[in-house]
């Protein structure tokens, strides 16, 4: 089970249109969990529930994605080139173009600003509210195995030498290349427990 935080990068992709909500600011990064069949950091689960937490972490990372390309194109993004998918962290886009300055730019601006990252928050809470249950479900597991795990015990009876001998349990890491930010990409961590 890879647990893995992605960067939206929500300013830097709407940048220099972007004016952020005074009562909530938009989620720079989300929390995801992708199965994997064997290794550390198996959780206990049926095939049919493994195929299910999967095809959930998908539709989480798809409406995200969608969501985000509208955000990007509503703020005057490129159509073109407004490509986010959280689930391969692809991602390829224009800067916004720098707005006109006409009267009333920045009172504009911010409406429209604001109006795209309300619309963008719905579209964040359904998924989140949709994702929730399992994430739930993995981290209650999760925690179950790793207490569990916990007391099992650290020390073993000496070697034949009279030297201790260490049981090493461990938690491995790591770490590769995401979504967000202005070069495309940022970093995304994943833990194994």
């Amino acid at each position: 089970m890879d647990h893995r935080e992605l960067r939206l990068g929500v300013a830097e992709l709407c940048a220099p249109r972007f004016v952020p909500l005074p009562d909530r600011p938009v989620p720079d990064e989300v929390s995801v969990y992708e199965c994997r069949s064997s290794g550390w950091g198996t959780v206990p689960a049926t095939e049919a529930e493994a195929e299910e937490w999967q095809r959930a972490a998908e539709e989480y990372l798809d409406a995200l994605s969608a969501a985000l390309r509208e955000l990007y194109l509503d703020h005057g993004g490129w159509p073109v080139y407004g490509h986010v998918d959280l689930r391969r962290r692809t991602w390829s886009h224009r800067h916004v173009p720098r707005p006109f300055p006409l009267p009333g730019r920045r009172r504009r601006l911010t409406r429209r600003s604001h109006t795209a990252q309300r619309a963008f928050l719905a579209r964040f809470d359904e998924a989140e509210a949709a994702y929730r249950p399992v994430r739930e479900e993995i981290e209650r597991r999760l925690a179950e195995q790793r207490a569990r795990f916990e007391r099992q015990p650290k020390w073993t009876p000496e070697r034949s030498d009279g030297s201790p001998h260490t049981t090493h349990r461990g938690t491995s890491h790591h770490s590769s290349h995401g979504v967000g930010g202005d070069s495309g990409s940022a970093a995304s961590h994943g833990t194994s427990f």
